[in-house]
């Protein structure tokens, strides 16, 4: 299954309010970016040793808690919106903007966007664009992250 333009367009639009929301510009870039976040199918190499529930996976490094790398399950992201019949791209906004807070340092919460696993309630509400960063987490994000996130993905399909 391939991303199309319109739900790659609609997730990254997401992906810059969610952020603009903890006072971080996203800005979208081919050269010198800050991170990556690159779509992965299940037969992939970076889908090895991933939990079947995962949908994205950020690599960190264990000594900053920070990293450059996320992978995005949309394969599954795709299985998980027709199994519930919930809006795909909202769901894969919120899970682009999930693993790049990882990226930035932000870890699991017990619940919400940044909820390690989602309710079918978190799910509704992330296909409708309302799952949100905590305003805990918007101001974390606001004080340990840089205000500008240059971002590229490798495979935009």
């Amino acid at each position: 299954a391939s991303v199309s333009a319109l739900t790659l367009f609609t997730a990254k639009a997401d992906v810059v309010r969610l952020f603009r929301a903890a006072q971080i510009d996203v800005q979208w870039t081919v050269t010198a970016p800050d991170v990556s976040l690159n779509f992965c199918d299940d037969l992939e190499p970076c889908a090895r040793d991933v939990a079947p529930g995962a949908l994205g996976r950020a690599v960190l490094n264990p000594r900053v808690g920070r990293g450059r790398v996320a992978w995005i399950y949309h394969e599954r992201i795709f299985r998980l919106g027709a199994a519930n019949e919930v809006a795909v791209a909202g769901v894969l906004g919120r899970v682009m903007a999930h693993e790049m807070a990882h990226l930035l340092g932000l870890t699991h919460s017990t619940s919400g966007l940044m909820g390690a696993e989602w309710s079918d309630h978190e799910l509704g509400l992330a296909s409708c664009g309302l799952l949100a960063f905590s305003a805990e987490e918007s101001a974390w994000l606001s004080t340990h992250a840089a205000p500008v996130a240059l971002v590229t993905g490798s495979e935009y399909r």
